[in-house]
């Protein structure tokens, strides 16, 4: 266990916290390299869009890390919001996000 896993396990939780923090610094960069290759060939898209690329290719995130990847990407200055507007997978209106050419 490492510095990083430190900063994401809870001291109070189990094990299972550590094992989760050391999963969540492995895969941090992955979700945001996946993030913007999935709107680099697909988007615009919405949240749940993303999220359902990126399940279909294997990932095993949930959408909140899509909303967390996308908004680093977003501070970075690759990635944007788009002026479309999508429906999320309840029925409601969703923020299009697109990478910034």
């Amino acid at each position: 266990m490492n510095a990083d896993t430190l900063k994401f396990a809870r001291t109070t939780d189990a094990d299972t916290s550590y094992k989760a923090a050391e999963i969540t610094v492995d895969g941090w960069g992955k979700v945001r390299a996946a993030v913007y290759a999935i709107l680099a060939q697909h988007g615009p898209l919405t949240h749940d869009e993303i999220h359902a690329y990126y399940r279909e290719a294997g990932g095993r995130r949930t959408v909140q890390r899509i909303r967390t990847a996308t908004r680093e990407l977003v501070n970075d200055g690759m990635v944007r919001r788009s002026n479309l507007l999508g429906l999320s997978f309840n029925g409601g209106e969703s923020q299009k996000w697109e990478v910034v050419s």
